[in-house]
């Protein structure tokens, strides 16, 4: 009797193991670099979001702005560089994630209007193939 159940706690301990439980499968994303500019200078911090439009996968790309004014995205994984290809509406924030707390950063100006999707007129389309993302604000 100890076999048999010895054998049957082996057999499905065997089969858990080879079930394919990796989750949905993930929209190919395309490599995307970019840069936040205002009045000719970089814009030196805050965080961008990518607001997908008229697509089904409802991943919203995001990024910490660097001192430089460059950003790396975050879409699957932190700072992987990449965005699944469509059109997006850009907002650009002074706040950042970076303490692990949203807080609104003191020394950028960034208008609000860049704050809001129904008001942020960055829009951005994602191609296949490498991407390099100029955001300039007015």
């Amino acid at each position: 009797m100890k076999k048999i159940l010895f054998g049957m706690v082996s057999l499905i301990g065997l089969l858990a193991g080879c079930s394919s439980n990796k989750g949905p499968d993930l929209p190919t994303a395309m490599p995307v670099k970019g840069k936040v500019i205002q009045g000719g200078s970089p814009v030196t911090a805050g965080r961008v979001v990518f607001h997908p439009q008229n697509v089904t996968h409802g991943i919203e790309p995001f990024a910490e702005i660097q001192q430089d004014g460059t950003f790396t995205l975050t879409s699957y994984q932190y700072k992987d560089g990449v965005a699944p290809p469509g059109d997006y509406v850009v907002t650009v924030e002074p706040f950042t994630l970076k303490t692990g707390q949203l807080k609104k950063l003191g020394g950028e100006k960034i208008p609000r209007r860049y704050w809001d999707t129904s008001t942020s007129t960055l829009k951005v389309t994602i191609h296949d193939g490498d991407n390099d993302v100029v955001l300039t604000l007015k």
